[in-house]
């Protein structure tokens, strides 16, 4: 039998990118976290990740195979959970998220399996900008919001992410710039860095959604920070 403990375990540190953040995220150790993906290797039969010396995280193929199972398996899980405890909610549930949130399949998988687990709430969900969504959660027309920001701005810290430049590797002149409209935490602290740097910098590429941004990125339009 395979532990849900070692699976939400295993599938963090997928999600985090790694044991650190995984066991910040579980607030746990990252001894711990180890010692579950070693016992959920054990009960599995296959060994299930490659940490190198940096630190990175690689998925071996029964790794890779595991990760649908694990999530269904929590799935359930939560939802036995929940229908015994007669927890299960009732109500309209009004969420916000930004686009390249509502484009990543954690977020999409998270709300499919939230409309499972209970099917007497009502699940409304909204995809804008930082500032249109946070404004809406002033007035009340959203319940919760996940979005993007600084950590002074407040709110709960529910995940971290490194950002990185994606695209071209090398340009004459100015960085062309693929980014999302103002405002950006990502497009914000792009142009600080570069300003930091000394380095020139233009706004070649303006998309709202991550299809577009990934588009401009893969057709060498330019350079565009991503996580």
């Amino acid at each position: 039998m395979l532990s849900p403990i070692c699976l939400r375990s295993f599938l963090t540190v997928i999600d985090t990118g790694g044991f650190t953040e995984a066991a910040r995220h579980l607030n746990a150790t990252q001894s711990t976290i180890s010692g579950h993906i070693k016992r959920l290797e054990e009960q599995a039969g296959h060994r299930l990740m490659e940490r190198d010396r940096g630190g990175s995280v690689s998925l071996t193929l029964q790794g890779r195979e595991l990760i649908g199972y694990a999530r269904e398996i929590l799935r359930l899980d939560q939802e036995a959970r929940s229908r015994l405890a007669g927890t299960s909610l009732t109500g309209l549930v009004r969420v916000g998220l930004p686009d390249d949130f509502a484009s990543g399949r954690g977020f999409t998988q998270l709300l499919a399996d939230f409309a499972r687990q209970h099917p007497d709430a009502r699940l409304e969900v909204e995809v804008g900008n930082r500032d249109r969504l946070l404004s809406a959660l002033d007035v009340q027309r959203l319940d919760h919001v996940l979005t993007k920001q600084d950590r002074a701005a407040g709110g709960e810290i529910l995940a971290r992410r490194t950002v990185v430049w994606m695209g071209l590797t090398s340009t004459t002149g100015a960085v062309p710039l693929i980014v999302f409209p103002e405002p950006c935490i990502y497009r914000e602290r792009a142009i600080r860095a570069l300003e930091k740097a000394g380095i020139p910098w233009t706004v070649a590429y303006v998309s709202p959604s991550l299809a577009g941004i990934l588009a401009a990125v893969n057709a060498g339009l330019g350079v565009s920070p991503l996580a």
